[in-house]
């Protein structure tokens, strides 16, 4: 699977309240989810799930849209099967 990782580089929290709520909007039916840094609890950077569009888009959408630099990683993640391998 396929996770698209969105970074800020600067850290406002009313700017990114507006962005989730752009994000939801834009990639409907994607589970988003935000991470908070255990080091640095003001930075936090989002994770759509199951991403399959093409993150360039997303990030040129974002930073012409909200006038801010992001940093996009494209991951996959392996999902462990639950089954019973007996």
């Amino acid at each position: 699977m396929k996770v698209l990782r969105i970074y800020f580089t600067t850290y406002d929290e009313e700017l990114f309240s507006k962005i989730y709520e752009y994000l939801k909007d834009f990639l409907k039916g994607k589970d988003i989810i935000v991470h908070r840094s255990i080091v640095v609890p003001e930075f936090r950077y989002v994770e759509v799930i199951d991403f399959s569009d093409d993150p360039i888009s997303v990030k040129d959408n974002i930073e012409k849209k909200f006038k801010v630099k992001v940093k996009i990683d494209v991951i996959k993640k392996v999902v462990p099967s639950h089954r019973d391998k007996s």
